[in-house]
């Protein structure tokens, strides 16, 4: 991926994403489209609690890994 200068670059589950601009953890999956219901938060090998989402800005070299629940059999 090219990296436009001076946008911040992240991983998500192993991949790399470029942020354009300033984004706080919640908004950063809710233009990503994740059902916050399902999912867990582990970012740079730490869990996320939920109630803080709001309060995260995500930064240059941020690892985020986006868990799911998934039910069944």
């Amino acid at each position: 991926m090219r990296r436009v200068k001076g946008n911040d670059m992240i991983t998500v589950n192993g991949l790399p994403v470029e942020l354009n601009g300033s984004r706080n953890l919640l908004e950063f999956l809710n233009e990503q489209g994740y059902d916050q219901r399902v999912i867990v938060i582990g970012l740079n090998d730490k869990i996320v609690p939920k109630g803080t989402y709001p309060g995260i800005v995500l930064k240059d070299n941020d690892v985020l890994d986006v868990l799911h629940f998934v039910s069944g059999g």
